[in-house]
């Protein structure tokens, strides 16, 4: 049986993946790039679908990732957002990093698939 946690947590790093994935595809393509300059584009997407596929399969691991990728996300941000009032940063910031940060944390603290827990540790 799939905890809630669990699935909210899918939910979640998988609309921040996909939107991500496709937003940096929509953006090369709508600005007529070449074929590098779309990929380019889209690499953090796709980086984010690897950690979203990770956290599925491995919820504690890729929920430690996904956590570690929001900090990350928020940390680049705020060094290029220097421009800003720290509020309006603040604010960007937290909604760039919040998705996967809140996925990562579901992941981490959802409760062990029984069958899972009772077939022993994980190698």
């Amino acid at each position: 049986m799939q905890h809630r946690e669990t699935g909210l947590a899918r939910a979640i790093s998988a609309c921040w993946a996909v939107f991500w994935t496709w937003f940096g595809f929509a953006c090369g393509v709508a600005e007529f790039a070449s074929f590098t300059d779309v990929l380019q584009q889209t690499i953090p997407g796709l980086l984010f679908l690897g950690a979203t596929v990770v956290a599925w399969r491995f919820p504690r691991e890729g929920g430690a990732l996904l956590l570690a990728l929001g900090i990350i996300v928020f940390g680049v941000y705020w060094n290029l957002a220097t421009q800003q009032g720290g509020g309006a940063a603040l604010l960007t910031g937290s909604m760039l990093a919040g998705p996967p940060m809140l996925a990562g944390a579901l992941f981490c603290w959802a409760p062990e698939d029984q069958a899972a827990a009772a077939m022993g540790p994980r190698h």
